[in-house]
């Protein structure tokens, strides 16, 4: 990484102009504890340890690879490493740099988007509950396998709700609900409520690497997910009201590869997706 401090700045509000392989923006230093890592239409905000000049210091980054919006960018640079009134800004950078970035992709984004924080919490917690009964379960991930979970005894796929009456899930693809192996298979509906304590994505984490789960691993998939540590939607909480665990047998509906003639999708249908209702199916009841 390529580092130019901004000589027009006074000495007490540091910042540099950066370039990395691939990015370019702006740095400010902050406290060493600031960790965040955050993307939104083109643009990032992270923090990276660095030295410069032979001093170790904690960079907070607003970087982009848009070369082709680089006057439009370098607008939203000028305000970041512009100290404020009285050094008012830089203040909020350095010690609440996720309020600076609430506030500026709220106001450019014509489109919001939110990470499934739920969908996420839903597999982590049945994760847990499988590592709690000895069931060396394997989690797959981002490898967008058809099931969540491999278990030696039981395959298990994880899905959850933030809707407080309805039970409908959906189902992506004509292999989530076909049995690849000769092992039984699972379907577990998770429902949660947002809340301002509960369950977070960062609290789960630590249980699973308490439980012996690698934490390089772990985070590694996390990243693929888009949740890489310092991610904001970590910290989202909610409440978890139950755990429903189906048993996918010849009994439960569903579209599978049986479902049609020679057990071959029509011609040029290349992709199957539906909602369940599994109101009225019969489950049982988890808890962690």
């Amino acid at each position: 990484m390529k580092a130019v401090p901004i000589t027009q700045l006074p000495e007490e509000y540091k910042a540099w102009v950066v370039r990395t392989h691939r990015e370019f923006g702006v740095a400010v230093p902050v406290d060493n504890d600031i960790q965040i890592a955050e993307k939104f239409s083109g643009a990032r905000l992270w923090n990276e340890k660095m030295q410069i000049d032979g001093i170790s210091m904690n960079l907070l980054l607003l970087t982009s690879h848009r070369e082709n919006l680089r006057l439009e960018f370098s607008v939203i640079c000028s305000q970041f490493v512009d100290p404020g009134e009285g050094g008012s800004n830089r203040e909020l950078l350095r010690n609440k740099p996720q309020e600076w970035w609430e506030r500026w992709r709220s106001l450019l984004g014509n489109k919001y988007y939110e990470k499934s924080v739920h969908g996420l919490l839903g597999e982590l917690v049945i994760y847990l509950i499988l590592l709690k009964r000895g069931d060396s379960p394997h989690w797959t991930g981002a490898s967008r396998s058809s099931v969540d979970f491999f278990t030696p005894f039981n395959d298990y796929e994880v899905k959850s709700t933030i809707s407080r009456y309805e039970s409908n899930v959906q189902i992506s693809g004509q292999f989530q609900l076909d049995r690849i192996t000769d092992r039984p298979l699972s379907l577990i509906l998770c429902r949660f409520e947002p809340s301002i304590e509960g369950l977070c994505v960062n609290d789960l984490v630590d249980k699973l690497i308490e439980q012996g789960v690698d934490r390089h691993e772990l985070e590694s998939e996390l990243a693929d997910l888009g949740f890489e540590e310092g991610s904001l939607a970590r910290n989202r909480c909610y409440k978890l009201h139950e755990i429903r665990h189906y048993n996918v047998d010849e009994n439960f509906p569903g579209i599978t590869l049986k479902s049609f003639k020679d057990e071959r999708l029509p011609e040029r249908v290349k992709h199957i997706s539906y909602t369940i209702d599994l109101t009225g199916i019969p489950y049982d009841v988890w808890s962690m």
